[in-house]
């Protein structure tokens, strides 16, 4: 039961730390599946398959070397020095990314609480450091309530819009972008999304001793992801909505951060 237990939390922290954030705004499937139409079903399942093989890959090498952080993990495939140096970018990439969440958390503070943009970024800010200082346990705990409210939304926006017109659209879409590029796509979400999670899911695998438990959490996550996936595709052309990019929100920030500009996401 105890391992059932882990296998589930694991599960659960891997498809939100993956999926989360994209499948919050739409935008991120929107623009790596659903924009090449019937070609994002195969798409789709391309990236679950990288997720899966990739994923368990990454869980069982941090597990297997003890790695404290993404940076042991980078050392450990590309040397000392090269691992260094991917470790730093990627810590620049995951504060860019970052940034860009805060913006989306204070705009839903503020559009749908009516709250101060600022007030909600404060809150957002105190909740994670609150969080984070629970270590990797609250991550997995806080995923293991998210995620399976994140995945019965997804059923019920499925079974919701299955039956309504034009549901099937995206089967008889085609693309005017060229076949390279709808094939390079999921290679590429899959890619910056795991080189992402590497801060979430390195510690996971190093925490983790059983090579089962990685290996049966991984696979859960298929379904799973696929599910959110595939909603995305379902709500085409619905799914459209503007996101709040780190350029759009920097206005909202201290003025000594940064200058104001718009940006935004459109179908």
């Amino acid at each position: 039961m105890k391992n059932a237990v882990k296998i589930l939390q694991i599960a659960f922290t891997y498809i939100g730390t993956v999926v989360g954030a994209g499948f919050a705004t739409g935008q991120e499937i929107l623009q790596f599946f659903t924009r090449y139409g019937k070609l994002g079903i195969l798409t789709i399942l391309l990236a679950t398959v990288l997720f899966i093989w990739l994923g368990t890959k990454m869980m069982l090498l941090a597990s297997k070397i003890k790695a404290v952080s993404y940076e042991d993990l980078n050392r450990k495939l590309f040397g000392e020095k090269f691992g260094q140096a991917l470790s730093l970018f990627t810590l620049i990439v995951l504060l860019g990314v970052n940034s860009v969440m805060l913006a989306g958390a204070g705009s839903v503070f503020n559009e749908h609480l009516g709250l101060n943009y600022q007030i909600g970024l404060w809150i957002t800010l105190i909740s994670t450091y609150l969080l984070l200082g629970r270590g990797i346990d609250g991550i997995m705990k806080l995923n293991s309530i998210v995620v399976p409210m994140m995945i019965i939304l997804s059923l019920a926006i499925i079974i919701n819009t299955a039956g309504s017109p034009g549901a099937t659209r995206f089967l008889t879409l085609d693309t005017d972008t060229d076949i390279f590029s709808a094939w390079a796509s999921p290679l590429m979400y899959t890619a910056f999304n795991l080189s992402m999670a590497q801060a979430v899911l390195v510690p996971i695998g190093s925490h983790t001793s059983d090579r089962r438990t990685i290996i049966w959490a991984v696979f859960l996550v298929a379904p799973a992801s696929a599910l959110c996936l595939w909603q995305a595709i379902l709500l085409y052309p619905r799914i459209c909505r503007e996101l709040p990019s780190l350029k759009s929100r920097w206005a909202a920030l201290p003025s000594s951060w940064g200058a104001s500009s718009s940006s935004s996401i459109s179908c």
